[in-house]
């Protein structure tokens, strides 16, 4: 079990996660308030929510950006690990040679894990949402 699980239900963040009608969504919190934990939810649930919308074939592609490569592998794999787990939902993660693909087999989604080091290489892939955690630590 997560310590400290329900604190990513607090006011703030149920309002974040479950926000689907605004555009641009922003979350400002102190070491473990669960931004993270909050940000994959949000990006999970958004990958069932996009499948199978009209015009858009094959799987669909979404990015999810920590400041570096180890952060991703130490921090963003874990959570996903951790709540995809928790709430029973099949997936795979693959390793790619710029970070990582985590495949939601029902959703028929990619959720790519990247370092956001080198915002230049984040360029090119075309994604139905974007999450760039702890995006104050990135230097561009």
């Amino acid at each position: 079990k997560r310590e400290g699980s329900a604190r990513w239900t607090g006011p703030s963040a149920a309002a974040f996660y479950l926000d689907f009608r605004t555009r641009w969504l922003g979350m400002a919190g102190g070491y473990g308030s669960g931004k993270t934990y909050t940000g994959a939810a949000k990006m999970t649930v958004l990958a069932y929510i996009n499948h199978g919308q009209p015009g858009k074939a094959g799987v669909l592609r979404s990015l999810c950006t920590q400041p570096t490569h180890g952060l991703v592998a130490d921090n963003l794999i874990p959570t996903f690990d951790e709540l995809l787990t928790l709430w029973g939902v099949p997936y795979e993660i693959v390793g790619t040679h710029n970070g990582w693909n985590l495949w939601l087999p029902e959703a028929n989604h990619i959720l790519m894990l990247r370092s956001a080091k080198n915002p230049a290489h984040l360029k090119g892939p075309k994604v139905c949402a974007f999450w760039p955690d702890e995006a104050v630590h990135c230097s561009k």
